[in-house]
């Protein structure tokens, strides 16, 4: 038997909810396959564990409440001999944590380049969308980051690998609602998935769902929203509603528009899925992910335009004018998640992945 402490704490953020939650599901099929997980939320000196994974939230916690800095952490769980996985639960595939992916065996993140090369690049803003808005529309941050990042080695790039992303997350009404009013609520209810799904087919009147956040601190974050709204000539549906109205007009909407915000993987590509929605975005052929909803090798379950948009009106114009093919596609998409989060081979599915990435080491 292989024991695996886990360092985290699901309500320190909806990423850390979206890490854990995978884990808690497929927890049985886990410990049949040899693997003993426990949850912890003290990275104190314990004996008897092969593999401790440490979230990225958490230990952003620690610093933040008590100051205790990373370093100390992977020193504290290093002297008990355990091998060290840190999961970079950060929203883009760049934002490499350098004193993290010195000091540990396997570095995870959610999505991750395919050119792991680019990862010696130092990307303006530390993601490579924003880097692409600096240079392209020469988008400048208020508060710009001079600091030139310690070069990762080709022996510490061999440590990333593909984690998963927030894909199994219970975005519903109940599961929101859920998480904010009952956050210690037991495991079979905390892993329950209460969402609506809807048809791909059913009849809808908003053709294009704009409701998106246009106020980020960082304007190369913003860029990519605002120039996607130039060049389409539409104002976004920006006014913020209650969750009730947001998930019904997400029901009623054939094309839900999803740039980039912090990373390119937006809870709203999961809720649009379970709407029967057509999710639009820009290209993601850039990145890995699991599971990878954004791979057209088995054909497109998303419409992608290209980053600098000259393709983004033509393609959504075209989308709806095709309504066989709009359908095929949030059909797709939404079969895809439903394969993954709720069918009866779900967290089976998962487990080998993790199964995986644990062989790895």
């Amino acid at each position: 038997m292989i024991n695996i402490r886990i360092l985290t704490d699901k309500n320190t953020s909806t990423n850390s909810e979206g890490f854990i939650r995978p884990i808690l599901k497929s927890g049985k099929i886990l410990n049949k396959e040899g693997y003993l997980i426990s949850i912890d939320k003290s990275y104190k000196k314990k004996n008897g564990y092969d593999i401790t994974i440490i979230e990225s939230k958490y230990a952003g916690y620690l610093f933040r409440s008590k100051g205790i800095n990373l370093i100390d952490i992977l020193n504290e769980i290093r002297s008990n001999d355990s091998l060290i996985i840190y999961y970079d639960n950060s929203d883009s595939s760049g934002c490499i944590n350098r004193d993290a992916i010195e000091n540990v065996d396997i570095y995870l993140k959610n999505q991750i380049l395919k050119d792991r090369d680019l990862y010696k690049v130092n990307f303006y803003g530390d993601r490579i969308h924003t880097d692409f808005s600096h240079n392209v529309w020469q988008s400048k941050d208020e508060v710009e980051r001079h600091e030139t990042y310690r070069t990762i080695t080709d022996n510490d790039i061999k440590k990333i690998r593909v984690g998963w992303n927030s894909f199994s997350l219970d975005l519903s009404l109940i599961g929101m609602y859920r998480k904010k009013f009952w956050k210690n609520a037991p495991e079979f209810l905390s892993c329950r998935d209460f969402g609506v799904w809807r048809k791909a087919s059913s009849y809808r009147t908003l053709e294009l769902n704009v409701r998106m956040q246009l106020e980020y601190y960082r304007n190369t974050v913003t860029s990519h929203r605002k120039y996607l709204l130039e060049k389409l000539g539409i104002k976004a549906m920006a006014k913020k509603v209650n969750r009730w109205k947001y998930l019904n007009e997400l029901s009623n909407s054939k094309i839900v528009l999803s740039p980039f915000g912090w990373g390119e993987i937006n809870y709203r590509d999961w809720e649009c899925l379970r709407a029967g929605c057509c999710l639009v975005k820009p290209s993601m052929s850039h990145i890995e992910t699991w599971p990878n909803l954004f791979s057209l090798e088995e054909g497109a379950m998303y419409q992608n335009y290209s980053w600098d948009m000259k393709d983004a009106e033509s393609m959504i114009r075209d989308t709806l004018m095709n309504e066989r093919t709009r359908i095929a596609i949030a059909q797709k998409g939404q079969d895809f998640l439903r394969k993954y989060t709720i069918s009866k081979d779900s967290n089976k599915l998962f487990a080998n992945h993790f199964v995986n990435i644990i062989k790895s080491i």
